[in-house]
C-alpha cells in the first residue's frame, strides 16, 4: 500500500464512524494537572 492510499482508506473510515454518529473529537486538556483543570476552554474539576 502507498501513503496516499493508506490515508484516504483512514479519511473514508473517519467518515463512516461520523455518519453511523459513533465519532466523536476527543476533548483537549489545557495547562497542569490540578483538582481544577480548564477542558476545551472552559474550567471543569478534574476527578
Amino acid at each position: 500500500m502507498n501513503t496516499i492510499h493508506e490515508l484516504s482508506y483512514l479519511q473514508e473510515k473517519i467518515e463512516e464512524l461520523k455518519d453511523q454518529g459513533v465519532y466523536r473529537k476527543l476533548p483537549v486538556f489545557d495547562g497542569p494537572n490540578a483538582a481544577r483543570i480548564r477542558l476545551n476552554g472552559k474550567e471543569v474539576i478534574n476527578l
